[in-house]
């Protein structure tokens, strides 16, 4: 059998698609040699990387063409008596879902992925969400519904509000939580998040303050504007759906999924059109603005991680906010390794940090609620 046609075999086993009796010769196959083992890691390796670059629209081709490019990528990094022993005899391959069978990392211990959140009342009284229908009264007559989906709801009473009071919602890290404000604006609160708004809208912009992250679906109002602040970055809507980061003080991000919005500093301003995101750097006196994959910035929302080419420092950042771990790295140089991938935020972390053992050089280790970077 020609070499083009085992790759082939290769490709299809690692889709899922060849029989329990081909798994077996494969298994067989790696187990025959140290130089199989050695093909074999590489071979995954850049067969999920490949597989992701497909998903993400970074690689483009047909199926045949992504299995040559599989083979001359792995030849190229294995040594060359590896590679000349490896070509001889490939019955089949390893499944992508049997990385989870032999995953070898701990568990990490604590609460994470809930919905649960701080709310302080305009009377500096705190009260926990955590799931449990309720029913408060603000100060002027408000009330706030929290329902069991985890989402605190304001209804417009039917007296004209006056006097602008404040409430406060701070999701702590492995948390998550949703408001609808008083003007039907939803507001999802991501980990680690702090949000402060008025109970109901008086004036004639909508100013809300943000520290942290949140998706918004604004409700439209031409004569009231609404505006977000984070910190001396505002952004100004009528009517709209966007991603708002400022867990860095020192960079702000706004992604715009439809609509449109204006983003502006002390000494700068641009309208951004979907697609975009636009950066605001302390460092910096312009916004930085460039076409973007808006999954990939509001994928946490429903429940995802996707991480498409970002240094595993800027990934471990994430993760630590959303698991509530400690992370340290053995080797500085480790930090700006890039890597790809996606999961579901209501995994455990391990498994994601075992898929990018396979795809990389970068180990881990789990000690406790502390990640050792190697």
């Amino acid at each position: 059998m020609e070499q083009e046609q085992k790759d082939v075999l290769l490709y299809d086993y690692l889709s899922g698609e060849l029989s329990l009796k081909e798994m077996e010769d494969v298994e067989a196959w790696i187990e025959e040699s140290e130089a199989n083992k050695t093909y074999f890691a590489e071979f995954r390796r850049e067969f999920l990387r490949m597989r992701w670059g497909m998903r993400s629209g970074l690689i483009k081709g047909t199926a045949v063409l992504m299995k040559r490019r599989i083979r001359m990528r792995v030849l190229r990094r294995l040594p060359v008596w590896v590679a000349a022993v490896c070509v001889l005899s490939l019955g089949s391959f390893y499944m992508l879902n049997s990385l989870q069978e032999e995953m070898p990392l701990e568990t990490v211990s604590g609460v994470w992925g809930e919905r649960q959140a701080q709310l302080i009342l305009s009377s500096g009284e705190s009260v926990v969400l955590n799931g449990n229908d309720c029913q408060l009264t603000e100060a002027n007559g408000m009330t706030i519904f929290i329902d069991t989906n985890g989402a605190v709801n304001y209804a417009v009473s039917g007296e004209e509000q006056t006097e602008l009071l404040y409430n406060t919602v701070i999701t702590p890290l492995g948390g998550e939580y949703s408001i609808v404000l008083a003007d039907g604006t939803r507001v999802w609160l991501n980990a680690g998040t702090e949000f402060r708004y008025p109970v109901s809208f008086t004036e004639n912009r909508r100013e809300v303050y943000l520290s942290g992250e949140a998706y918004f679906e604004v409700r439209q109002d031409k004569n009231k504007p609404f505006v977000v602040w984070t910190g001396e970055v505002q952004i100004e809507v009528l009517g709209t759906a966007f991603n708002v980061n400022s867990y860095n003080s020192d960079r702000v991000e706004a992604v715009l999924v439809e609509g449109s919005v204006n983003v502006s500093n002390v000494t700068d301003k641009i309208n951004l059109r979907p697609g975009q995101r636009g950066t605001v750097l302390k460092s910096e006196r312009e916004i930085r603005v460039d076409e973007v994959d808006v999954y990939v910035y509001t994928a946490w929302k429903d429940g995802n991680f996707v991480f498409e080419n970002q240094t595993l420092e800027n990934i471990m950042e994430q993760l630590s906010r959303w698991y509530d771990v400690d992370v340290f790295y053995t080797r500085e140089a480790v930090r700006q390794e890039c890597l790809s991938g996606e999961m579901t935020r209501y995994r455990e972390i391990r498994s994601l940090l075992y898929y990018f053992e396979q795809i990389s050089e970068v180990r881990f280790e789990i000690k406790g609620r502390t990640i050792v970077v190697k």
